[in-house]
């Protein structure tokens, strides 16, 4: 269960008040005071204290999660995890991890656009939660990485307006800086 715990820390009187979230286990307590106090911690915190947090806790942006626990995140009652765990260097390699592990129908195309159109509908999954693990960030050439993460990016924003599932990407917390460069 994913419980994220705010917590009030002054750190000098030269900073101000920061939050940082605890990761403790399976359930995603994701509301909106969470997505202000955050919006308030990523204003308020220079860089170094941020590399700081970074090293030990949970970050979030506004579309993927970023933790150092991605091994603790298991299937559960309501939840499909995926967990891609290799080191994908191409396109294909990746395509045909996802057509695997999501059980994607027959006439996934293994191409971008396929990819994007089946994010977009999981009617083959009866989980309401879907949650993509990363713990490797694909090492795909870097124009192929930027669509990798639009459409993932895309694809959060769609079940935002969906009730049938919820869907969450998690990368590892080393990987935030790459995902932050590349999907500028």
């Amino acid at each position: 269960m994913y419980i994220f715990l705010t917590k009030a820390v002054c750190l000098t009187k030269l900073h101000p008040t920061i939050y940082i979230k605890y990761f403790f286990g399976n359930l995603l307590e994701d509301c909106e005071r969470e997505k202000k106090l955050f919006s308030e911690y990523k204003r308020c915190v220079d860089k170094e204290i941020i590399e700081f947090l970074r090293k030990k806790y949970y970050m979030k942006t506004e579309e993927f999660d970023f933790t150092n626990d991605i091994n603790e995140i298991e299937n559960g009652n309501n939840l499909y995890v995926v967990k891609l765990n290799n080191n994908y260097t191409t396109e294909e390699e990746l395509l045909n991890e996802y057509y695997s592990l999501l059980q994607f129908p027959l006439y996934f195309g293994f191409n971008w656009d396929a990819l994007y159109d089946c994010l977009e509908d999981f009617h083959w999954i009866k989980q309401k939660n879907i949650i993509i693990c990363h713990e490797i960030l694909p090492q795909l050439k870097k124009n192929d990485l930027k669509i990798y993460l639009e459409i993932l990016h895309d694809t959060v924003i769609h079940w935002r307006k969906y009730e049938e599932h919820n869907f969450n990407v998690y990368f590892n917390l080393k990987d935030y800086n790459t995902v932050q460069q590349v999907i500028g």
